[in-house]
């Protein structure tokens, strides 16, 4: 069996072998490769954090496991992270906390992985879990984590899990299910601000996916409008709250993937909080390119465009650096 030791003559002997020249995304950290699927060694055991993230200047790599479901495995990525990020106003759209937010929304479907990471990226307090609890539907797992130096809450909202056992997840995502979900969210948070003795000047990071991007847009405005300041990134956001306008509330932002069937837009839940941005992966090719090199996989709308990783194709695709492009005003938020 091959391990993180030999991965590199394996892929070699993989390239000879295929005559192939494809842009290598690595394996990250400890397990053993237990299968390989297409041009790529798969790593099957969870993998361990590295230290805790410590700033140094303030700024620096950051090296997480993000997974992908198209090749049922890890991959690694070096993102930029920095506390420092936190110091400008809320408002002002950071693609690296964009890249940060989707890893930690990503991990937050595995509750190891989630603190790891959140460990990482330096939220090493009082880490908190609350799972979803069967004998309700509308509720929504979720983890709180802390960084007492920063004096930064992370909420991260884990969306609804792909397996078939979780089929009561999925009711629960029904009309004002979001709704629901987001108000026990916010009572577990506000016990959670009493625990840490969080005050005016504690700063809330919340992040999500799918379902748990729908329950951050929901809980963020009623922190803001208690003038707290709240960071908030949320991708494949659906339509969750009736008629409101984003004037008040330009500290979210929310991504969709047009092609993303499962982001339902119910009648009446016709609005969000936030700043929009939606985009469709096939008007963008280096969103495509930049999704093989992820899984290995040429993109398909009808595949599987709902999963983080075709999120992360687009935003780590260097063509479509969304804060570059709104920064110059050629894109905008609506």
């Amino acid at each position: 069996m091959a391990t993180k030791n030999n991965c590199g003559i394996l892929y070699e002997f993989l390239l000879f072998w295929k005559k192939i020249d494809i842009l290598v995304v690595c394996v990250w950290n400890e397990g053993e490769i237990t299968m390989l699927h297409g041009d790529y060694a798969i790593y099957r055991e969870e993998l361990q954090a590295p230290e805790p993230f410590i700033l140094g200047d303030g700024s620096g790599l950051v090296t997480v496991g993000f997974y992908v479901r198209e090749i049922k495995g890890y991959i690694r990525l070096d993102i930029e992270w920095s506390f420092d990020y936190f110091d400008d106003n809320p408002t002002i759209y950071n693609h690296d906390i964009a890249i940060a937010s989707l890893v930690l929304a990503e991990a937050a479907y595995d509750l190891k992985r989630i603190e790891n990471t959140l460990n990482t990226l330096g939220f090493t307090d009082r880490f908190t879990h609350h799972e979803y609890n069967k004998n309700n539907v509308f509720n929504c797992a979720h983890a709180f984590a802390y960084s007492r130096s920063e004096d930064i809450v992370a909420v991260v909202l884990r969306g609804t899990p792909y397996a078939p056992r979780s089929y009561t997840e999925w009711i629960g995502n029904l009309l004002l299910g979001f709704t629901y979900a987001a108000n026990t969210v916010e009572t577990n948070l506000r016990s959670y601000a009493r625990a840490i003795e969080a005050t005016e000047n504690t700063k809330f990071f919340i992040v999500g996916h799918s379902r748990g991007a729908a329950v951050a847009n929901i809980i963020a405005p009623r922190l803001t409008d208690n003038k707290l300041l709240v960071y908030v990134y949320t991708f494949a956001t659906a339509y969750a709250t009736p008629f409101v306008s984003d004037i008040e509330n330009r500290n979210i932002f929310n991504w969709k993937n047009l092609d993303d069937w499962l982001v339902v837009d119910f009648p009446l839940f016709s609005s969000k909080h936030g700043k929009a941005y939606e985009f469709k992966p096939s008007n963008h090719p280096d969103v495509l390119t930049k999704y093989k090199s992820l899984t290995g996989k040429d993109y398909v709308a009808r595949g599987n465009p709902h999963a983080p990783e075709a999120y992360m194709a687009y935003l780590l695709a260097e063509k479509t650096r969304t804060a570059d492009l709104y920064a110059q005003g050629l894109i905008g938020f609506h």
